[in-house]
């Protein structure tokens, strides 16, 4: 066999290789079975519908029709919450797990192959996660083991009102000098969301409808969030929705 050839063998083998994560995905999309299940609002399931809507997967939207019919389920879920998503059978947990689990399994866009990248990724992520914990706290005592003899509603109220002028703000300067840093406008500088930017620009989507809502956010924060929103995939969601809602 003649070097040329040789080398061509070489390159289209190294190719195949180098495409192989990204046909599998692209198998995943067009082949899998996948129920999201949550409450009919925004909250944790927001995130999650807008990745799978970003990757192009057809999903089924399961809203639980009242509270009675979750907590009717709550005894067999694996952590008694959800939202929880099912993929070709398989039950899965954990917004944040779930939204990882989206990019590995439908779209590098969204999830890097390569394992650096991906751990900023989950560093991002983790972080919105921090940004909401003395919030949530506040408004889900039990659940975090604060009963009202420790933090009462009156000392709930505080925590939101020390949440909203100082632990926010700075919180969000994280993410701002990520932005700053990025040469695109997104947190890690890729050309498209990922979703620890679908996260964030969801949470802060949340956090604004907030009465009060909290200081308007910086421009940067609030490019963010606009650039996740006109995404076409995620705009034609949100279209559906309305028109769902609207019937």
């Amino acid at each position: 066999m003649s070097p040329r050839l040789v080398g061509a063998a070489t390159v289209a083998a190294v190719a195949a290789v180098i495409s192989k994560p990204y046909l599998e995905q692209l198998i995943h999309r067009l082949t899998a079975t996948v129920k999201l299940q949550y409450f009919d609002l925004a909250g944790l399931g927001e995130p999650i519908r807008y990745a799978l809507a970003q990757a192009g997967v057809p999903f089924e939207d399961a809203r639980f029709a009242s509270r009675d019919e979750f907590l009717a389920e709550k005894p067999r879920l694996r952590f008694g919450q959800v939202p929880y998503l099912i993929v070709n059978g398989h039950e899965l947990f954990q917004s944040c797990a779930i939204m990882r689990f989206i990019g590995r399994y439908f779209s590098a866009a969204l999830y890097p192959l390569d394992a650096t990248k991906a751990a900023q990724v989950d560093a991002l992520l983790d972080q919105v996660k921090d940004v909401r914990v003395g919030l949530d706290v506040a408004k889900y005592k039990m659940r975090f083991g604060f009963p009202d003899t420790v933090l009462d509603d009156a000392k709930a109220q505080i925590v939101i009102d020390t949440w909203r002028t100082s632990t926010l703000p700075r919180h969000l300067e994280f993410f701002e000098k990520a932005l700053a840093a990025s040469p695109s406008a997104f947190l890690t500088g890729s050309p498209s969301p990922t979703v620890a930017d679908i996260f964030l620009a969801t949470t802060l989507h949340g956090f604004a409808q907030m009465s009060p809502p909290p200081a308007p956010y910086s421009a940067k924060l609030q490019a963010l969030v606009e650039a996740v929103y006109a995404q076409p995939a995620i705009v034609a969601f949100r279209d559906r929705e309305q028109q769902r809602k609207s019937k």
